[in-house]
């Protein structure tokens, strides 16, 4: 939620206790809305929908699951194909009149992973049939209190279960950057992939998915930024960065420098992360940061 109200829960306070975001922080797509960008948001996460008021401020958003669940059971990946199909259509009707904020939430690498075909059996160990890999326990409570015990072969084949929900989504991704690139969109678009968690896998047994503990198994996160005018294409950088540097950079990148807005964030530019020195370089400068 970090990624489009650009504020830690500590200060938001949407949780597990109150999910709903509170109208006194803008969301970015109310932001940009304000600006002149045409919004939209596609997402196949329930906490990421009106439900939880991560809809306002576009002015056009699709909770994919509830109109098309007969789409999205046919083909089994949670919704991303589904998404990424809106998304193109999208494009395709509106994506030359003005600038635009596109916004995509994908739920495919969450339990129960089991992904469509041929992901599954293309990440599957050797002599693992989908029969074998349907028997492997799925559920994160009889895990930790031990009504399921796992073995290091079902861990095995959990994180290739995962991998294969991770190439779902990527491949469903990848036609998106397709749509952008043959409509001459991609190479002036600031693309953002990333991640609100990660899941455990057997790392920590007997901990699985993403909840009770700190690990960086959760906390470190995928990030991939493509936007040539600013990110050098195929650098890695190992400065810290959080998710909630992902809502200044986009306003930084859009123009917009309302002070009002930037004073109230807690996130700085990923475009720093690209300096030799990082903006976080002590835990107590990251703390006071977290929770300014």
């Amino acid at each position: 939620r970090c990624r489009i109200d650009g504020v830690p829960a500590a200060r938001h306070c949407a949780d597990m206790n109150h999910e709903y975001l509170d109208k006194r922080f803008p969301t970015l797509a109310e932001i940009l809305s304000a600006n002149g960008y045409n919004t939209v948001g596609f997402s196949g996460n329930d906490r990421m929908s009106g439900l939880s008021g991560m809809d306002r401020g576009f002015g056009e958003f699709e909770y994919v699951h509830d109109k098309y669940r007969e789409e999205i059971e046919k083909d089994g990946d949670k919704g991303s194909l589904q998404i990424c199909r809106l998304a193109e259509k999208w494009l395709k009707k509106k994506g030359g009149e003005k600038p635009f904020y596109m916004f995509i939430n994908c739920e495919a690498p969450h339990l129960k992973y089991w992904p469509p075909e041929p992901f599954r059996s293309a990440f599957l160990p050797a002599g693992v049939s989908s029969a074998d890999a349907e028997k492997i326990n799925q559920n994160t409570y009889k895990s930790l209190t031990g009504g399921a015990k796992m073995s290091g072969k079902d861990w095995e084949i959990l994180k290739a279960l995962y991998d294969g929900m991770t190439a779902t989504v990527d491949a469903s991704i990848g036609k998106i950057m397709e749509a952008f690139s043959k409509r001459g969109l991609l190479d002036d678009t600031l693309v953002i992939i990333t991640a609100d968690h990660g899941d455990n896998q057997g790392e920590h047994p007997p901990l699985m998915g993403h909840i009770l503990c700190l690990y960086d198994t959760l906390l470190h996160t995928p990030l991939i930024v493509r936007y040539p005018k600013s990110f050098p294409r195929g650098l890695t950088v190992s400065n810290i960065t959080q998710t909630l540097d992902v809502f200044p950079t986009i306003l930084e990148a859009a123009g917009i420098s309302d002070t009002r807005i930037l004073e109230s964030q807690s996130g700085i530019s990923l475009r720093l992360a690209l300096e030799k020195e990082t903006a976080r370089k002590t835990m107590s400068q990251f703390n006071d940061f977290f929770f300014r």
